[in-house]
């Protein structure tokens, strides 16, 4: 997850995120990030969309510009 680490918060963020089930299945949830926590990530904006277990994200991937300044600093030769 790192664009997720790359911002101090994400909450209000829009993100795709990349994930398993419990039998294994992939699945890919877009949404408005509602809270971002260790255990769980919680995408929805007025109502609750996904509540998807940290344990089985496998990437996000951040759809929302980011914030002037954060962007890593690009490469030295």
């Amino acid at each position: 997850m790192v664009e997720a680490q790359q911002v101090s918060s994400i909450v209000g963020h829009r993100v795709t995120v990349v994930y398993t089930t419990l039998r294994g299945a992939r699945r890919v949830r877009t949404g408005t990030v509602a809270r971002f926590g260790p255990r769980v990530i919680v995408l929805g904006h007025r109502r609750i969309a996904a509540v998807i277990p940290t344990a089985r994200i496998i990437a996000v991937v951040q759809l929302s510009p980011l914030p002037q300044g954060v962007a890593p600093a690009p490469a030295v030769d």
